[in-house]
């Protein structure tokens, strides 16, 4: 089955080698996400893998673990001036939990959200990643409740961002494949 970029990013944070269990996190995930478009967007993938047979979805999952993958997890090395040091970072990976983050993040001020979505994340360095940005939040909450604003516009407009990147790829991807069909 042919999946969008959006459809192969949320089936790789929600997405195990169980069909039905991914199923009921994408109908999760979408009950908790800020607005309706994300919503519909989540509970009709977890309608399109459902039409998938078992046997395709596994095939299909295990693909998109492999193509996403690298991407994620490629190293950038920057220099730590406080430490004097080289450290290693994982830039897509960050932006990745950044945009999960702005996708539930709770409009009050609450993290009940993000904490809810949390255990439905199927890789353990995503999960760990969000675990200590939604904790970060949390500290910060506690000590001046008046950045949440910032913070919560801020995470908006990164969501709107990373949005506009994969609908820019997916248009340029079907033009490629056009092209290729019509030689």
């Amino acid at each position: 089955m042919r999946f969008t970029n959006k459809e192969k990013a949320m089936l790789y944070v929600f997405g195990s080698g169980n069909r039905e269990r991914t199923k009921e996190s994408l109908l999760i995930a979408g009950g908790l996400a800020e607005g309706s478009s994300m919503r519909e967007f989540l509970w009709g993938l977890a309608d399109k893998i459902m039409k998938q047979g078992e046997e395709s979805y596994r095939s299909d999952i295990h693909r998109i673990r492999m193509e996403i993958e690298p991407m994620l997890y490629a190293p950038s090395v920057t220099y730590d001036d406080f430490q004097f040091e080289f450290q290693k970072s994982f830039p897509l990976m960050n932006l990745f939990v950044q945009y999960l983050f702005g996708l539930f993040i709770d409009e009050d001020g609450m993290t009940n959200n993000l904490y809810s979505v949390e255990p439905l994340i199927v890789d353990y360095r995503i999960r760990k990643c969000f675990r200590t940005l939604v904790n970060d939040l949390n500290d910060i909450l506690i000590g001046d409740m008046s950045v949440f604003d910032e913070i919560y516009e801020g995470h908006k407009l990164i969501k709107d961002g990373v949005d506009w990147l994969m609908k820019k790829m997916m248009k340029c991807k079907e033009k490629n494949d056009y092209d290729d069909e019509h030689e």
